[in-house]
């Protein structure tokens, strides 16, 4: 069995160089020994599809990538195999076999409550290298003609290891599945480094900040191994969502979570919890959202709850006299009502939305059940208190110079 393995490695090493030659004839005659070998090999099967289609050879190349789609069928990653049936439909656009199996793909997952073709009863070994059954959100909550509608919009995309495909920036044109493969999720720092936010892996979807709030991008993102994509285009999407408007819904739930998610890896507060650990604390929040003009909480009210900006800009002030005195303005990714949640007094400060506002909520059991673990959030949190204090006392007194200088005081 050993000598099987070395000799398989070698052809793979070998054939792997020529294709980066792209002596495409060597190749494929390296990996159709290889398969010879492990049939099963759907990786090996797959680059021997690729090499056939560099060749021009269609037949064989769609023989190839049918028996990869199978196998990934078999054994339960959809995904990967929706990829593979997405390359034949490009390939081949009329065939009906690959669409038809694409629907019973979604079909079967439905009846088994989250199992998949062939995986029913399937348990992880210590041999496995991918969770069984992976997921996407996209996918999970898309009734049958919902998800035909999406499959038929997308295209598969073959990305290199170490290769960026966003750049934080860029527009916002298009939202990307992980068929197979782990991409890297990161923004600059102030001084040029990177600031990891999450890696994602087979299942996940990303694109949608830009893709959602018609902005650029919020964050750069680049393939940490040989990756495979689904793309759909921002104009695709729109073409779906005309007829299927509920897709939107469930891809904004997505969102909203990955806004925050996103905003807290960042934060001076929660920037020093772990990205497992965070994940759970963008469970306790809360989404909503209010119009321009609208006071978001008011001065005197109880402090239950502290408040993230997830898009948009507030106004915060007080009120003496009658008088407003404006204490600052805050926009996407600060927060507000910290003071009250942690000294457990009431409001210091009016909160109104500038513009429509996009908000994301904590209550203060939940938040003090994460200082109480984080002992380093504790004390950002009472340098911002202090800081916010410090803000109050100098308006106050700045408005007291104003009114005696006018002589009304």
């Amino acid at each position: 069995m050993s000598k099987k393995k070395d000799l398989s490695a070698s052809l793979k090493a070998s054939a792997e160089k020529h294709m980066a030659k792209g002596q495409w004839e060597k190749a494929l005659g390296e990996y159709r020994d290889i398969i010879k070998l492990q049939p099963d090999d759907v990786r090996s099967i797959l680059k021997a599809g690729d090499c056939a289609r560099k060749l021009d050879r269609t037949a064989d190349a769609l023989n190839y990538y049918d028996q990869a789609a199978k196998l990934f069928e078999a054994e339960g990653f959809v995904v990967k195999a929706i990829a593979v049936n997405k390359v034949m439909l490009g390939m081949e656009p009329e065939l009906e076999h690959v669409q038809e199996r694409l629907s019973k793909l979604y079909e079967a997952r439905i009846k088994d409550e989250g199992a998949l073709p062939g995986a029913a009863g399937k348990k992880p070994t210590a041999g496995d290298t991918e969770e069984p059954y992976p997921r996407t959100e996209l996918f999970s909550d898309l009734s049958h003609d919902e998800f035909i509608a999406v499959m038929k919009k997308m295209e598969p995309i073959e990305v290199p290891p170490d290769t960026l495909i966003l750049s934080e920036g860029d527009p916002g044109d298009s939202l990307f599945i992980i068929a197979s493969g782990e991409v890297k999720i990161f923004r600059e720092d102030h001084a040029g480094g990177e600031i990891w936010i999450a890696n994602l892996g087979e299942g996940e979807f990303f694109g949608e900040f830009g893709f959602f709030s018609e902005a650029r991008r919020s964050a750069s993102v680049r393939a940490q191994v040989e990756t495979t994509l689904l793309e759909i285009s921002k104009e695709r999407m729109d073409s779906i969502l005309s007829e299927k408007p509920r897709i939107k819904d469930v891809l904004f739930r997505f969102y909203k979570r990955r806004v925050l998610d996103t905003l807290l890896a960042i934060s001076p507060i929660f920037s020093s919890i772990p990205a497992e650990e965070r994940a759970i604390l963008v469970e306790a929040f809360r989404y909503g959202s209010v119009k321009a003009g609208n006071v978001i909480v008011s001065e005197g009210d109880p402090g239950d709850r502290m408040f993230f900006i997830q898009s948009g800009e507030v106004q915060v002030y007080t009120d003496k006299n009658g008088d407003r005195i404006h204490l600052a303005s805050l926009f996407e990714g600060d927060f507000f009502g910290e003071v009250a949640v942690i000294t457990g007094k009431p409001r210091t400060a009016t909160v109104m939305a500038v513009t429509d506002v996009q908000l994301a909520e904590i209550k203060r059991k939940s938040l003090m059940d994460v200082v109480e673990g984080h002992p380093r959030i504790s004390e950002a949190i009472e340098r911002f208190i202090h800081m916010r204090v410090e803000n109050t006392i100098s308006a106050i007194m700045e408005y007291r110079n104003r009114k005696s200088e006018s002589g009304l005081i």
